[in-house]
């Protein structure tokens, strides 16, 4: 009778419109804004990522473009102005992008080297918000109802939001497939993943007339959430794959805290800003000791709050106390070491030695400053 009951409910809300896409994503909408996936103190924020100053008065836009986010990023943050800081900035935006449309993700074509370009119009206020609380691990849970009725959700999903974030379709067999990283699961058909987030959708947002009736149990919407996806041309998580230079471009992108593109060769066309790097001394000896060419030049170091030159073979500076102390080392590596132990190359005839330093004063040597 249950299950009679749920059925009949089912083919009522299709009947009246409620399953359409642009139903069920204004009811989402809506369960976003209820929720509070987006806090009292961050909406301040995103009304000063549309509001564009002019010179006699404030301007808001409809939406925020690829170009706008790079533009906001630079001038806002310490990002690089550089070619490899705007594949980065994409990457962010055409991540933000897909997951927008969730849960409706359609298989996105796949672009050369792997970039594509989605949402061309820009993304509006609502796509925005939908797309951020998405990629945040902490927010589906103020918008997706959890309980013995439905599901909880875990850390896995957001990993597998992630994946589809940054995947395209896989080419039919017989057409050109660019090198990718697909998904590991299997094919199982009706435990197919990429149904989650939307029966998620589907239960959380169903019309509840009176809190004291009985819901839909979101099991029962499996039928209704393959159909919806049939008609939509909702990919299989197995039709998905991260192009091989976008995966390889992944770490520039999500760790922010070093800086492993800043020791190159001085005739990197990519890098025409940074020139290779080096370490030296003047005291008790003048020496100079070179960056290793695809090494960290630079990292953060969050235990001993500080900043690290170097890797831990080689020559290494380590500012740290809030860069009031100061630890320069030399270890020596041995034959057998790899190259990429070390960042910066020691003076095999100065041994192995470590100086301990109070920092009186930094001095910034730049033509930029």
């Amino acid at each position: 009778m249950a299950d009679e009951w749920a059925t009949r409910k089912i083919e009522a809300w299709v009947e009246e419109g409620a399953m359409t896409p642009a139903s069920i994503m204004a009811r989402l909408d809506r369960r976003i804004e209820e929720g509070y996936a987006i806090g009292d103190e961050e909406e301040p924020i995103l009304d000063a990522i549309f509001r564009l100053k002019g010179s006699s008065e404030d301007y808001t836009l409809p939406a925020v473009t690829e170009s706008h986010l790079l533009h906001m990023l630079e001038t806002k943050t310490e990002l690089p102005r550089s070619i490899e800081s705007r594949k980065s900035c994409k990457i962010i935006y055409d991540s933000i992008a897909r997951l927008s449309s969730l849960p409706f993700l359609s298989k996105w074509k796949s672009k050369p080297a792997g970039a594509f370009s989605q949402a061309s119009q820009g993304l509006t206020r609502k796509k925005l918000v939908r797309g951020l609380v998405w990629t945040l691990p902490d927010r589906p849970q103020h918008f997706i109802e959890e309980g013995s009725h439905s599901r909880y959700r875990t850390e896995e999903d957001h990993h597998r939001l992630i994946f589809q974030s940054l995947a395209t379709g896989i080419p039919r067999q017989g057409t050109h497939a660019p090198a990718s990283v697909s998904s590991s699961s299997e094919n199982n058909n009706d435990d197919d993943e990429i149904y989650t987030e939307l029966l998620d959708v589907l239960y959380s947002t169903q019309t509840v007339v009176n809190p004291g009736l009985a819901r839909v149990h979101r099991d029962t919407m499996w039928p209704l959430a393959k159909r919806i996806a049939t008609e939509n041309g909702i990919p299989t998580i197995n039709g998905l794959a991260i192009p091989i230079d976008r995966f390889e471009r992944l770490p520039s992108t999500t760790q922010p805290k070093n800086d492993e593109a800043s020791i190159q060769t001085d005739e990197n066309p990519h890098n025409a800003l940074q020139e290779r790097c080096v370490l030296f001394q003047l005291q008790p000896v003048q020496s100079v000791f070179k960056g290793v060419v695809g090494t960290p030049g630079w990292s953060l170091d969050d235990d001993q709050e500080g900043v690290r030159f170097g890797l831990e073979g080689g020559v290494s500076l380590m500012l740290r106390d809030g860069l009031r102390r100061a630890v320069v080392r030399q270890k020596s590596c041995d034959e057998e070491s790899s190259p990429n132990a070390m960042s910066y190359a020691p003076r095999a005839w100065q041994g192995d030695w470590t100086v301990d330093l109070d920092v009186k004063g930094i001095e910034i040597w730049s033509e930029q400053y």
